[in-house]
């Protein structure tokens, strides 16, 4: 069984190419996970590919850990906060709404996890009879030459009996972030080339685009700078749950659309 993230590519690029085959002319084989890679075969008309799917993401360093992709820390600092209002709200002390933010992600945050909720829970505590209290930082690490890392807490109103999570924020210059976005595009690609180096049918790579800052425009800007493009058959782009588009493909009637 394939994984989410692989459904999604291949359902997105099947949908693509309904608009230019009849269903009847279409066929997928999974492959199965022993006999990877290829993902998939995927025969169109008389012509057979095989079909990769792989993820673009830039991961950050935390700290002097290791570095995470941007989703995962999201995702563990929402979880965090959300445990948070489930405390407070199971002991009776969550008396309206509060924002908690970290500017950055936090170095080790298994490790002071539990000194932090500590913290936020007694703020909450402390200010559940206020319509506002102001903004709190319930901890502060410093790692040498980086921003602090801070976790900070404020009663914003008294409407809604509920704790919210703000940032990390990860914003860059549209130059930085198509320099970055061809890197990444270089070392993904060169990892399936040489992957897929056995495979004889001509390749077609479904990429899952978690970068997070890039449009269609930036990823056509890069086209000149990889190196390894030709390798492929096609690459296709999915950026969400609705939409896709082809980033490259020896095929011209295919370049330039999108599936919607």
């Amino acid at each position: 069984m394939k994984r989410a993230d692989e459904e999604l590519c291949k359902t997105q690029f099947d949908t693509f190419l309904r608009g230019f085959f009849a269903p009847s002319e279409m066929s997928w084989m999974e492959v199965a996970q022993q006999d990877e890679p290829p993902d998939y075969y995927l025969l169109l008309g008389s012509a057979r590919f095989a079909v990769e799917v792989t993820t673009l993401l830039e991961k950050v360093l935390v700290g002097n850990g290791l570095p995470l992709p941007h989703a995962v820390i999201s995702k563990i600092l929402q979880d965090f906060v959300e445990n948070v209002e489930t405390t407070a709200r199971a002991e009776g002390c969550l008396h309206g709404d509060y924002l908690v933010a970290f500017p950055t992600p936090i170095d080790n945050f298994a490790d002071v996890r539990g000194e932090i909720q500590g913290r936020l829970l007694d703020y909450i505590r402390s200010t559940g009879s206020l319509e506002r209290s102001p903004l709190e930082i319930v901890f502060e690490g410093i790692v040498p030459q980086q921003t602090p890392q801070q976790c900070r807490i404020q009663k914003v109103g008294n409407k809604l009996d509920r704790v919210v999570s703000g940032g990390p924020v990860w914003a860059k210059w549209e130059g930085d972030a198509t320099v970055d976005l061809c890197g990444l595009l270089n070392q993904s690609l060169d990892t399936k080339v040489d992957k897929l180096r056995d495979i004889t049918a001509p390749r077609i790579l479904l990429l899952l685009d978690e970068y997070m800052f890039a449009d269609q425009e930036m990823y056509e800007k890069c086209i000149p700078r990889i190196s390894s493009l030709g390798s492929f058959h096609t690459v296709f782009v999915v950026q969400g749950n609705e939409r896709g588009f082809v980033f490259y493909s020896q095929r011209s009637d295919w370049s330039r659309q999108c599936s919607l």
